[in-house]
């Protein structure tokens, strides 16, 4: 029944229900007109015969897709260059009507619109927001994206840094690890050294975590970082290093070993 109706569609109707289901939520009348680039006589003729086929409601003075399958049928029957040029022309008119459009939904609509320079900009900023309310998966989602759509080493080197970081944060360890592992080897080639320190600290505590990097070695790899970041004043990353060396021996029982890193961190 549903193909048939989509089938009966007039153009006008056809291209007001594309520029909806690229759109999981309502629009105003005269802003889908906008998106569908079409005139506001031609959206409203359009809705008359989308709502006598029951393919959309309103909501006040909005208007949306009537069921989510519906619009995920209409949205995967639109042809790539179609959805890349209504999802750009929702995001561009999102930014052009909202005062603080959600950085969240304007990266994935410029995600999908190809447009590179934004999509990591928002993907970014939605990143940051989402982790700084505690949603690190979502954080991580939208740093994926972010890593999608530049090649700059600098940039790369500081999401792929970021994604073993919150990796880290959220005890995913085994995926942390080789994230925190490719992050350092970037830093370290543009002479971050703290940041490749840091990584690197990160990354050798996900692998002693999860029995991936033996004993010996994992303090070997401490004492390693622990130097360097004594000579070179990074201090947190020593702090921090100390207690990763601390939680181990206390697993150990090794009640001298932290005697001596008690010492270390008071000198």
């Amino acid at each position: 029944v549903l193909q048939r109706r989509l089938a009966q569609l007039s153009p006008g109707a056809e291209k007001t229900l594309g520029a909806l289901s690229v759109h999981s939520k309502s629009l105003r009348i005269e802003d889908l007109a906008k998106v569908a680039t079409i005139t506001t006589s031609e959206c409203m003729t359009g809705l008359d015969q989308l709502h006598s086929f029951r393919l959309v409601r309103n909501n006040g003075v909005e208007v949306s897709v009537g069921h989510e399958l519906i619009r995920r049928t209409v949205y995967q029957g639109l042809s790539a260059s179609r959805k890349a040029w209504l999802h750009e022309g929702l995001a561009r008119h999102l930014e052009d009507s909202i005062p603080h459009p959600p950085p969240d939904e304007l990266a994935i609509h410029f995600h999908f619109a190809g447009a590179a320079r934004e999509a990591l900009l928002y993907a970014r900023e939605a990143a940051e927001k989402a982790e700084a309310s505690g949603a690190i998966p979502e954080a991580l989602r939208f740093l994926g994206i972010a890593r999608e759509h530049t090649d700059d080493p600098g940039e790369v080197a500081d999401i792929i840094g970021r994604m073993g970081h919150l990796n880290y944060l959220h005890q995913n360890l085994e995926e942390a690890a080789p994230l925190l592992e490719v992050a350092g080897q970037r830093f370290r080639r543009q002479g971050l050294d703290g940041k490749a320190l840091r990584a690197e600290l990160e990354r050798v505590d996900s692998l002693g975590q999860t029995g991936l990097l033996p004993f010996r070695e994992c303090l070997e790899e401490l004492d390693r970082i622990k130097a360097e970041a004594r000579e070179k004043g990074f201090w947190e990353t020593f702090m921090k290093a100390l207690d990763v060396e601390a939680h181990k021996k206390e697993l150990l029982g090794d009640l001298e070993g932290i005697r001596n890193i008690l010492d270390q961190a008071s000198r």
